[in-house]
């Protein structure tokens, strides 16, 4: 028999469940940051994705983003293949964590 094992955006972020009673009622859903695509072009979503793109895909937001991986391999695997990579790779095919309009990324309810 195979056992299978769930998981769910919470548990795989190892951010422990919210409060139903003072969670985020945003898009969010109490995580604090929303996955948006490059495609969406609805506000404030696209404005959003725009922000984060231009804060994390050039050279400086590279840096920043290997400065996290500090391993030895990481660093040669991306002097290997990174450099040559064209910007939608380096943003995860045009996705971007952007921070909830609604809570500010504070993951509460404000009301």
């Amino acid at each position: 028999m195979v056992e299978v094992e769930f998981s769910d955006r919470y548990s795989a972020t190892g951010i422990p469940y919210p409060d139903p009673e003072t969670m985020c009622h945003g898009q969010c859903e109490g995580m604090g940051v929303v996955p948006v695509e490059s495609g969406d072009v609805t506000e404030p979503w696209a404005s959003l994705w725009n922000a984060a793109h231009q804060k994390d895909c050039n050279f400086r937001g590279i840096l920043r983003s290997l400065w996290r991986h500090k391993e030895w391999w990481y660093w040669r695997s991306v002097l290997r293949d990174v450099w040559g990579a064209r910007c939608w790779e380096l943003c995860a095919n045009g996705w971007h964590f952007v921070t909830c309009p609604t809570c500010h990324g504070t993951r509460l309810h404000d009301g």
